[in-house]
């Protein structure tokens, strides 16, 4: 009984936590730092070059930091991705025209894989791609339009 009230207290109280908006941001800036100890010395040498010292905790927020300004509203699709009821996997034909989570992904790889993108493209790709990645693995992010 002792355990049933203390998982239901953790997950009211996570629940709230969420709803304060800190809990993207916290989710966020995990995934940052755990991909930060996955990366080999020649990765991380070429992050902090790209992003002048900064951590990828740190830059993790950005694509939602930027969400409000007009001149990234193309991004906005670029954060979940829906699938239709009744389909198990994604695939290109049924993707939404304007963007979604999978295209970000891709077109952000896509862009720090080019050898003609400018250190101000990667990095902001990067910052991107950090973001994507959380957002893949949180709620609602990942799921049915109708949800």
């Amino acid at each position: 009984m002792k355990n049933l009230l203390l998982i239901a207290a953790l997950f009211f109280l996570s629940f709230s936590y969420a709803s304060e908006g800190d809990w993207g941001k916290t989710g966020h800036r995990a995934t940052g730092e755990v991909a930060e100890g996955y990366l080999s010395k020649k990765a991380k040498q070429e992050i902090n070059d790209l992003l002048n010292g900064q951590s990828l905790a740190f830059i993790s927020t950005y694509a939602d930091d930027i969400k409000s300004d007009p001149r990234y509203r193309k991004y906005g699709p670029w954060h979940y991705v829906n699938l239709e009821p009744g389909e198990t996997e994604y695939t290109k034909e049924k993707a939404n025209p304007a963007g979604d989570l999978v295209q970000g992904i891709k077109t952000s790889i896509a862009v720090l894989k080019d050898p003609k993108a400018s250190k101000e493209e990667k990095a902001f790709y990067l910052k991107m791609l950090v973001h994507f990645m959380g957002d893949l693995h949180q709620p609602m992010h990942t799921g049915r339009g109708e949800d």
